[in-house]
């Protein structure tokens, strides 16, 4: 699949370029990780040796290891390569000199350190620049999310069909984690399958419990299309649901809903977690919502927007972000739904199809 070619890119850098000019910054320096990602295509972890994208005071450069020489190729930058013992942040210096710069906030402390010694400056951070230029998604990464979440509920939807009773979580998640590579994703993030009272636990990725009969299980999880993701979440009850299971789950959905609902540009972000937030505290449960409503979703599965209590920054056309309120009643179980939400057109898309309905798997007894 063709993602994207590297005039994109080179658009990217040129905007960061035109907003480092408007804050008086020289130079943008970009360590491995999603910002470097999101304005040159090269995915690779962070590691001992540097690897550094320069934009601003000249063209785009990366300075790698000579190992990564040929890697690099196609980048839309130029490429000079250092070899062990030399001194990459120096090289870099003598290459774009400025009297300011800003450093990506992923970089690694002792990066940090020897670019600022390197320059005799003192950086400031690049990150609020750069999720300036990410939060607002064009239509084709936008369209990229939504074919990773069309592909994530397929895995899901075959998934559900195979889970069953006795399976452990660490099982479970690894059909999943099947069932999303071999439709061509990679993975998000480590899936979240929980039954039972480790359900109510949200961050819990999986154990060795074993899937019940007349329980919850939780499933949050992803796939990741040319380095864009999905985050879906869907509550199920295996084989029976109690009626206190039935309550909370029309509570959560009802949240969920009406703040889906609530979404449009110039809303603030804030509001929209308060709306979920009301609904489940009418009905009786605000204690058991312990985190946000949702957060913004592109490269990194976090990211602004952030749909929290007290941000007041406007949506606008172009985010995607969650929507995912959820119940957390300790050592019993819990409940959350997630959607993915794009503003397109000046209104909210839903990039979902997945069923939000109460949906018990397994035969009933």
């Amino acid at each position: 699949m063709q993602c994207f070619d590297s005039g994109e890119y080179l658009s990217r850098m040129r905007r960061l370029e035109s907003l480092l000019s408007s804050r008086g910054i020289g130079l943008a320096i970009i360590t491995p990780g999603s910002n470097m990602a999101y304005l040159t295509g090269f995915r690779e972890p962070p590691m001992e040796r540097p690897i550094m994208l320069a934009v601003g005071a000249g063209s785009p450069l990366m300075v790698v290891p000579k190992l990564y020489e040929d890697q690099v190729r196609g980048v839309p930058a130029d490429v000079v390569a250092y070899r062990d013992g030399e001194d990459p942040f120096q090289l870099l210096k003598s290459m774009r000199p400025a009297k300011s710069i800003a450093i990506d906030d992923y970089a690694f402390a002792k990066d940090f350190a020897g670019i600022a010694k390197a320059y005799g400056v003192q950086p400031s951070l690049l990150g609020s620049l750069m999720f300036q230029l990410r939060r607002v998604k064009s239509p084709r990464e936008v369209e990229l999310m939504g074919r990773a979440v069309q592909l994530s509920e397929a895995a899901l939807s075959s998934f559900v069909g195979r889970v069953g009773v006795g399976m452990t979580g660490h099982e479970a998640a690894r059909l999943l984690k099947s069932e999303l590579e071999s439709r061509g994703l990679e993975l998000a993030f480590e899936p979240i399958v929980t039954s039972g009272p480790d359900s109510a636990m949200p961050h819990l990725t999986h154990t060795d419990r074993r899937i019940e009969r007349g329980g919850s299980l939780v499933v949050d999880f992803g796939g990741r299309l040319c380095g864009y993701n999905a985050d879906i979440t869907r509550t199920f009850f295996v084989g029976d649901v109690n009626g206190e299971e039935e309550r909370v789950y029309g509570v959560v959905l009802d949240a969920q809903t009406k703040a889906e609902e609530a979404v449009r540009p110039g809303v603030e972000a804030g509001s929209i977690d308060g709306i979920a937030r009301r609904a489940i505290s009418d009905a009786g449960y605000g204690d058991f919502f312990i985190h946000r409503t949702g957060h913004g979703l592109g490269i990194d599965v976090h990211e602004e927007p952030y749909i929290v209590q007290g941000n007041v920054e406007r949506l606008e056309e172009g985010n995607v972000f969650t929507v995912e309120p959820g119940i957390y009643l300790p050592g019993r179980f819990g409940v959350r739904i997630e959607d993915d939400v794009a503003i397109v057109g000046g209104q909210a898309r839903r990039l979902n199809e997945f069923p939000r309905e109460l949906t018990i798997i397994g035969d009933r007894r």
